[in-house]
């Protein structure tokens, strides 16, 4: 998948969800000993991994909601 980002600083919210039988979301419970983080590829063939943003109060596991701080570096 192809993720397109401003050239800004920026927080950056994802909701995941699965759909059922009725198309209806059913939020992913991302809650449990898991990290989750965001990699980049560079040109360089080194990776930048960015971890969510766990001040942010929109930040929320059970519902699969997900916050980034992402720089505009």
């Amino acid at each position: 998948m192809t993720l397109f980002l401003k050239h800004t600083t920026h927080n950056y919210m994802f909701r995941l969800y699965t759909l059922n039988a009725d198309n209806i979301r059913i939020p992913f419970d991302l809650t449990g000993p898991y990290k989750y983080k965001l990699v980049f590829p560079t040109l360089n063939g080194t990776k930048i991994q960015i971890m969510p943003n766990t001040d942010s109060g929109s930040l929320n596991l059970g519902i699969g909601q997900l916050v980034f701080h992402i720089t505009e570096e």
